[in-house]
C-alpha cells in the first residue's frame, strides 16, 4: 500500500513539474484561459493531494503542512479563474489582465511539483533515535516562555494599535493602517506573537480555555479584521506541526473542520473590512472564495518574471544583499543594496512577495528547482532532529514559522528571525540545564530520549 501511494505521489509530482516546464517553454505572452486554469488546478491539487495521502501517518508534519501552505498561497486563485468568478468585493484584479500569469503559474507549478517529488523521495526515512522522555517540565518550560512572549507582544501590538488611532484604526483600511504604523514596532510585535503562539500552543500539555488562549483568539480576530492573514495563519500552522510531533494524536476531522471554517470566513472578514462593518453576511461565507484570496501570491511570481524579462536574473543579489545590509548595520562594511521588499512596494505596491518568485528572480527556473529541493531537505532534517529532542522540536517549530512566512514574503528577515529563534531556544535550554537535578547536569542530556520498545 505504501509503495503504491509513493508511486502515485511520484507520478503526480513529476507530472506537475513537467506541465510547468511545458508551459514555461511556450514563452511569454500566452493567454491564460479557463482551460489552462483547470489544468493547473488539477495538476497542482493532484500533486499535493497524493503527497499528503502518502504522508497520512504524519499528516500535520513539517513537510506536509509546508507544501499545503505553498499550494494554497500560489494556486488558490486557479479555481476562481477556472470558474470565471473574479468578483472579489472591490479588490483590484487589474493585474490578472496585464501580468503574464500563464508564465507565473508555469514557474510556480515547477516549484510545487519538485517540492512534492523531493518530499516523496525522502518519505520513509528513519526518524529520531527514540521517543520523548516522560518529563513534562521541559515541555512546560518552553510553553511558559511562549506564554510570556504572547502577553508581552500583545501589549506591544495593542500599544501600536492605540498609537494608530485605537478602534478606528482596526475598523479602517489595511493600507491606511500600515501607513499609520510605519514608524512603529509592528513587525517586532508580530514576530513575538508568532514565536509565542508556536511555543505555547505547540508545547503545552493540554490546550484549555485559559486567559492566554482567549487572548490569542481575540488577537487573531483583530488581526484578521485588519487584514493580516499571513501573520495569523503561519504561526497557527507552525504550532499545529509542532504539536503534532509533541502529541501525535491530533484529530484530522477537527483540524479539517477548523481549516474549512477559517477559509469560509476570509471573504466575510474582507467584506467587513472594506465595508466598515463587523461581519458582512452569511452569503459571504465561501471557502473557495477564501482560497482564491490566499492565491493572490501568484502576482509576485508574475512581477518577478516581468523583471527577469526586462533585466535578466540577479544571480543571488537579493540573498547576498541581506547579509551585506546586516554587515553595514554592524558598521563592518560601508554601503548596502536596497531591500527587495522596498523595491517590490515601490514598483508593484503592497503585494508581499513569494519564496518561489525570489528564487526565480535570482537564478531563473533552475533556481526554483534548487530552492524546492533545498527547502524540503531542510524540513526533513528538522523533522528528524525534532523526534525525541525537546530543544530541537522548539527550534524546528520556530524555524517552520519563519519559512512559512517567507512563502509570501522576501528572504530579507529570514536570517535575523532564525538567529532570534536559536537564541530563544538556547537561553531557555541552558536555564533548564542549570535548574536540572545534579545527576542530569553531569550526565546525559536532561531531555534525553528513551529507546524504542
Amino acid at each position: 500500500m505504501r509503495r503504491h501511494a509513493q508511486g502515485l505521489a511520484l507520478v503526480f509530482g513529476l507530472g506537475a513539474s513537467l506541465i510547468g516546464v511545458s508551459m514555461f517553454a511556450d514563452g511569454r505572452g500566452s493567454v491564460f484561459s479557463p482551460r489552462d486554469a483547470a489544468t493547473v488546478a488539477f495538476a497542482s491539487t493532484a500533486a499535493v493531494g497524493s503527497y499528503l495521502y502518502l504522508e497520512s501517518d504524519d499528516a500535520f508534519g513539517f513537510k506536509g503542512l509546508y507544501v499545503l501552505t505553498l499550494y494554497l498561497f500560489h494556486f488558490g486563485l486557479t479555481f476562481s479563474l477556472w470558474r470565471g468568478t473574479l468578483e472579489y468585493s472591490n479588490l483590484s484584479l487589474d493585474w490578472v489582465a496585464f501580468e503574464d500569469i500563464y508564465r507565473a503559474y508555469a514557474v510556480a507549478l515547477v516549484g510545487l511539483g519538485v517540492s512534492c517529488v523531493t518530499g516523496t523521495l525522502l518519505h520513509g526515512r528513519r526518524r529520531g533515535a527514540g521517543r520523548f522522555v516522560q518529563n513534562e517540565a521541559y515541555f512546560s518550560a518552553f510553553a511558559e516562555v511562549g506564554r510570556a512572549m504572547v502577553w508581552v507582544s500583545a501589549l506591544l501590538f495593542l500599544a501600536v494599535v492605540g498609537a494608530a488611532g485605537g478602534p478606528s484604526a482596526v475598523q479602517g483600511n489595511y493600507i491606511d493602517f500600515i501607513g499609520q504604523v510605519s514608524a512603529l514596532p509592528l513587525a517586532v510585535s508580530f514576530l513575538g506573537l508568532g514565536f509565542g503562539v508556536v511555543l505555547y500552543v505547540g508545547m503545552i500539555d493540554r490546550l484549555q480555555l485559559q486567559a492566554t488562549t482567549v487572548l490569542i483568539t481575540i488577537l487573531a480576530a483583530v488581526m484578521l479584521r485588519i487584514g493580516f492573514r499571513g501573520e495569523v495563519m503561519m504561526p497557527a500552522v507552525a504550532a499545529l506541526a509542532t504539536r503534532s510531533v509533541r502529541a501525535q494524536h491530533l484529530s484530522k476531522a477537527r483540524v479539517g473542520a477548523l481549516f474549512l471554517f477559517v477559509l469560509a470566513i476570509i471573504p466575510s472578514l474582507r467584506s467587513a473590512r472594506l465595508g466598515g462593518g463587523v461581519i458582512a453576511s452569511l452569503r459571504d461565507l465561501d471557502p473557495v472564495d477564501g482560497v482564491g484570496e490566499l492565491g493572490f501570491t501568484i502576482r509576485p511570481v508574475a512581477v518577478s518574471d516581468r523583471w527577469v524579462g526586462e533585466a535578466g536574473v540577479r544571480f543571488g543579489e537579493t540573498y547576498v544583499g541581506t547579509v551585506s545590509r546586516a554587515l553595514a548595520n554592524l558598521r563592518l562594511t560601508e554601503g548596502s543594496t536596497e531591500p527587495l521588499s522596498v523595491e517590490v512596494f515601490r514598483e508593484a505596491g503592497p503585494i508581499g512577495f513569494s519564496s518561489i518568485a525570489e528564487s526565480y528572480v535570482n537564478f531563473g527556473l533552475y533556481g526554483v528547482i534548487a530552492w524546492a529541493v533545498l527547502i524540503m531537505l531542510l524540513l526533513d532534517w528538522l523533522t528528524t532532529r525534532s523526534h525525541g529532542s525537546v530543544g530541537w522540536l522548539a527550534f524546528s517549530g520556530l524555524a517552520l514559522n519563519v519559512l512559512l512566512y517567507q512563502i509570501r514574503n522576501t528572504f530579507t528577515q529570514v536570517p535575523f528571525q532564525l538567529v532570534s529563534a536559536a537564541v530563544i531556544v538556547f537561553v531557555t535550554y541552558q536555564a533548564l540545564r542549570a535548574s536540572a537535578p545534579p545527576r542530569f547536569r553531569s550526565g546525559p542530556d536532561p531531555e534525553r530520549v528513551l529507546p524504542h520498545r
